[in-house]
């Protein structure tokens, strides 16, 4: 068994909400991260780290935030690597709380106010989760893409929903639910946890389809692309496995799913599908033109 230390804090009176950050080398971002929660406006809440044993300055920098604020942190230190899926499900199985979040160690929230919103529109549109708006920034902080979730903006149907679903199926995993129905539509991540890329597309469908979700314009979540990200580092022939494995398990959720007419389901597939093949072309040629930069690149140098 994995031996963990510094297990959640017993001090901690029980929230309504648990935030929780997986984090593994995230040094250079994670003072950021921890900073732009922990000043959120909204104060029922706790933070739960699990360091998943970084070789870096990571889980110093979150033990001086664990003892600055002792009453809010709780820090784990996994003795070994659990793997990227164990650690987000680890943080998922150690809440106690209503409501669930997952926070990425380079990812922040744009304003003080991110959590209080979030909270305010599950209870007062009665949703069972809700998930920000995305814009996208540099390592360094410098903006690359604002407002990504707008496709999702006005009282959709399910079906709009679902068309808007099959363009945008990663951030939402980043959205605020129930704990109770995080839970259950869990299994739909467990199926696809052997794979580092997609991973999260099935379990978005799902929640779409199973729960009812809204989109909060007001809020915005900080996604910063860098060096390290699995979308870049992932080399091209797991990259295809992965999203070939994904678009299976998905489309599967829309054969099975009975929450459509058959005309529907019809055109929701075509479309996937269709999004599908342009996604794996886009894949190819970024891949050629990367191998085609390295090879210029030895000949330059010789």
């Amino acid at each position: 068994m994995n031996k963990i230390k510094n297990a959640p804090a017993s001090n901690i009176k029980l929230k309504s909400l648990t935030v929780g950050v997986p984090v593994y080398n995230a040094e250079k971002y994670i003072r950021e991260t921890l900073e732009s929660i922990i000043t959120q406006d909204y104060d029922d809440f706790q933070i739960l780290i699990s360091d998943n044993f970084s070789q870096d300055g990571t889980y110093e920098v979150c033990k001086e935030y664990k003892d600055r604020y002792p009453e809010k942190i709780s820090l784990i230190r996994h003795n070994s690597n659990i793997g990227a899926f164990n650690n987000f499900k680890f943080l998922l199985e150690s809440t106690n709380t209503a409501f669930f979040m997952w926070n990425a160690a380079d990812d922040f929230m744009g304003d003080r106010k991110f959590i209080s919103t979030l909270i305010n529109a599950i209870t007062s549109r009665n949703l069972d989760y809700a998930f920000p708006d995305v814009s996208i920034i540099s390592a360094e902080g410098r903006p690359v893409r604002k407002n990504c979730m707008v496709m999702f903006a006005g009282d959709l149907s399910l079906y709009a929903l679902a068309r808007a679903t099959l363009k945008i199926n990663s951030y939402q995993i980043y959205g605020m639910f129930k704990t109770e129905v995080i839970r259950k539509n869990f299994i739909h991540l467990e199926r696809t946890k052997h794979i580092i890329s997609y991973g999260e597309a099935s379990f978005v469908h799902a929640s779409m389809m199973d729960a009812t979700g809204g989109f909060v314009q007001t809020a915005t979540r900080m996604y910063r692309i860098h060096d390290q990200n699995t979308s870049i580092t992932a080399s091209y022939f797991p990259k295809v496995r992965d999203f070939l494995v994904s678009i299976y398990y998905v489309n599967r959720i829309y054969l099975s799913s009975k929450k459509f007419s058959p005309i529907q389901k019809l055109f929701l597939i075509i479309e996937l599908n269709a999004k599908n093949i342009f996604h794996l072309i886009d894949i190819t040629i970024l891949s050629l033109y990367k191998t085609l930069k390295k090879i210029t690149s030895g000949f330059a140098n010789l």
